[in-house]
């Protein structure tokens, strides 16, 4: 049977594949590229204001958790231009570190509408969900800005969220594409490029496919679509609960909108391993939660997309395997760094460790890939979790002994 099936398929199968292949891969670079290129070109465009819309006076819940350092990140909510806000700090208990921070910062910005809560004991699996209940439980208006400790804001960010709810009809979530703020050691420098190229262009294709793609870093809904949605204490037994509300909004019919300004990310004291961590930790929270794209991940890669394309690419014409391989990792280069600079919106500061990154990246993300889903305990905020199918989560002892 199969020498019969051999003898129907064509003498020069093998060729047609590498072509297929090839053709395939080359679509998809060019594709890919080229359409997030095209939006990155949107961020940072600010389209003039319809004021007859108004201002919503807007809750914003800020979870803090440690040292939460820069203190910057906190100051900063101080000193937004918007008519009329409120901002509740959420922090784990009177003992955390930052609890003292906030209040001197409380007491040097009277003019501003503040209010500190500390989060219930046992209420979920989620702390930063968790810490964030009282918050949105107080919040005296309808409009509601929840964001990460590490969130840079400017003075206008709130104006821009708001305008980009008003933006169009049917609303329900306004988010900001992730990125990081320019420093000049190493450790930022990745940082810098794993959100300004890898991460930023799987945000960007999600957002053109009309796919879930919003990201808890910067959220802005209202306190009556949580509500209808289960409010924000189901999801706190997802340790994913961006997805899962941001899931829950969309399904409702409601529309979900990008912020033209990117969502800066600004830490101190950030390391290698930190991020390492960070990327295992999403690429097993994507696989418990849409496990067979994700499992697709390492083909959107470049060294990998690079081999198969010049292994095709030298069957067909039979041009050696390193020349288009160094084509292909120099084209790639240029448009992640395109697609970098359009991000930043100005001159890339520190080009040379950003280039040493990208390849330091670049030769991580298989083997970062491989580790990830060669278990589910999952690492956050130095507490231990298993993940099950579809993002729940379970919390394992504490100390426990086991290879994440």
């Amino acid at each position: 049977m199969s020498v019969f099936l051999l003898g129907l398929w064509p003498a020069d199968w093998l060729h047609h594949v590498c072509l297929v292949l090839f053709l395939v891969q080359f679509g998809y670079f060019v594709a890919v590229h080229s359409i997030t290129f095209v939006l990155a070109q949107r961020l940072h465009k600010r389209l003039p204001r319809d004021t007859e819309k108004g201002y919503p006076p807007v809750t914003i819940i800020k979870p803090l958790a440690g040292h939460s350092k820069p203190h910057s990140n906190i100051e900063a909510f101080f000193n937004l231009q918007y008519p009329q806000y409120e901002v509740i700090f959420c922090i784990q208990s009177k003992s955390d570190e930052v609890y003292d921070v906030v209040v001197k910062m409380m007491a040097d910005h009277q003019d501003v509408d503040t209010s500190i809560y500390t989060a219930p004991e046992d209420m979920g699996l989620n702390p930063k969900v968790v810490n964030m209940l009282p918050g949105l439980e107080n919040a005296k208006y309808e409009m509601v800005w929840m964001v990460d400790a590490g969130f840079l804001a400017f003075p206008d960010t709130l104006n821009d969220l708001i305008h980009s709810y008003q933006s169009e009809p049917n609303v329900g979530l306004v988010h900001q594409l992730p990125y990081w703020v320019a420093k000049p050691d190493f450790a930022s420098c990745l940082n810098q490029v794993f959100f300004g190229t890898c991460h930023s262009r799987m945000h960007l294709m999600a957002t053109f496919l009309n796919q879930n793609c919003a990201c808890g870093i910067s959220f802005l809904t209202t306190k009556s679509i949580m509500n209808e949605i289960g409010g924000l204490r189901h999801y706190s037994q997802y340790i994913a609960e961006d997805y899962f509300i941001s899931k829950a909004i969309k399904d409702k019919g409601y529309r979900h909108v990008v912020c033209p300004l990117p969502a800066l990310q600004n830490r101190d004291n950030s390391t290698v391993g930190e991020l390492r961590q960070r990327m295992i930790r999403w690429i097993r929270l994507r696989t418990s939660m849409v496990p067979c794209p994700s499992l697709l991940e390492p083909l959107s890669e470049c060294m990998l997309q690079g081999v198969l394309g010049s292994l095709c690419f030298h069957y067909i014409t039979g041009v050696p395997f390193y020349l288009y391989i160094c084509l292909h990792i120099l084209l790639w280069m240029i448009s992640d760094f395109a697609l970098l600079k359009a991000l930043q919106n100005g001159s890339l500061l520190h080009l040379r460790k950003l280039v040493l990154a990208w390849f330091f990246r670049e030769a991580i993300a298989f083997p970062t890939f491989i580790q990830a889903v060669s278990s589910r305990m999952v690492m956050w905020n130095n507490k231990l979790y298993c993940l099950g199918w579809g993002g729940v989560c379970t919390k394992v002892e504490e100390n426990p002994v086991i290879n994440i």
